[in-house]
C-alpha cells in the first residue's frame, strides 16, 4: 500500500483541484475527537505529548493553511473544526499554539442535545458561542470570526442521552434564534434532508456554515 502523503501536500492538491468551485476549506474534522481512535475522544485540554491536543493540531493546521494559501491566495480557510470541547479548552490551545495563523476564521461544531434537559435550548447555544467569541484573539481590532459549521438535533428519541420526543420540536428553533440580531451572520445555511431510519442520529436535520 502506498504511503499517505502529508496533510499539507493533500491540502495543496485538493485546493488545486477544487479552485474553480471556490469552496470554503475546513482543516480536518474534529481532531480532538478522532485524531487517535485508540486513545478515545479528548474532551478539553490535553496532557503533554498527547497527539489529540490542540498544540499538535495547531502545527498541522498552520502548515495545511499555508499550503492552501500558496495555491489559492484568496481562499477562505477555517481552522479548528472542533468537536465537543468543555470550556473551549481545546480551541484555546489551538489558538495559543498558532493554529489560526493565516486562517480566515475558527470553525466549531456544537450539539447540546446531550446536555441536561433544561440546557437543550437555543439560549444555551448562544451563550456558549458568545463566550467563545469573547475569548478569541483579535485581529485588526476585531475578534477572530467564528463559523459554526455543524449544529443540529436528533429526530429520534431515547438513546444514550434519553432524548424526549418533544426535544426535537424545541431544538429546531436553535438556528433561527442563533441568527437573530447580531449573534450570527448566516452566510450559508443548508438544511440536510432527514436520512433513512438506519442513518446515524447526528446526521439528521443538520445545519452547516453559520458565521459569527
Amino acid at each position: 500500500m502506498p504511503a499517505v502523503p502529508p496533510l499539507p501536500d493533500l491540502a495543496r492538491d485538493a485546493a488545486q483541484q477544487t479552485a474553480a468551485r471556490r469552496p470554503i476549506y475546513e482543516i480536518w474534522n474534529e481532531w480532538n475527537l478522532n485524531a487517535a481512535p485508540a486513545m478515545g475522544k479528548l474532551i478539553g485540554r490535553a496532557g503533554p505529548g498527547d497527539p489529540r491536543g490542540g498544540d499538535a493540531y495547531a502545527r498541522l493546521a498552520a502548515q495545511a493553511t499555508a499550503a492552501i494559501r500558496a495555491t489559492q491566495p484568496g481562499a477562505t480557510i477555517l481552522a479548528g473544526a472542533a468537536g465537543t470541547d468543555d470550556g473551549w479548552q481545546w480551541v484555546r490551545s489551538v489558538a495559543g499554539g498558532g493554529g489560526l495563523r493565516g486562517a480566515d476564521g475558527l470553525s466549531v461544531h456544537y450539539y447540546n442535545h446531550c446536555e441536561r434537559p433544561e440546557n437543550r435550548t437555543a439560549d444555551e447555544a448562544i451563550d456558549k458561542m458568545q463566550a467563545l467569541h469573547g475569548a478569541m484573539p483579535t485581529r485588526g481590532g476585531r475578534a477572530m470570526p467564528i463559523y459554526v459549521t455543524e449544529i443540529g438535533w436528533p429526530t429520534t428519541r431515547g438513546g444514550s442521552c434519553d432524548i424526549a420526543r418533544n426535544d426535537s420540536g424545541r431544538q429546531h428553533r436553535a438556528v433561527p434564534a442563533l441568527v437573530r440580531g447580531d449573534t450570527l451572520d448566516a452566510r450559508r445555511l443548508d438544511l440536510s434532508v432527514e436520512g433513512p431510519g438506519s442513518a446515524p442520529r447526528r446526521h439528521r436535520g443538520q445545519f452547516r456554515a453559520l458565521h459569527l
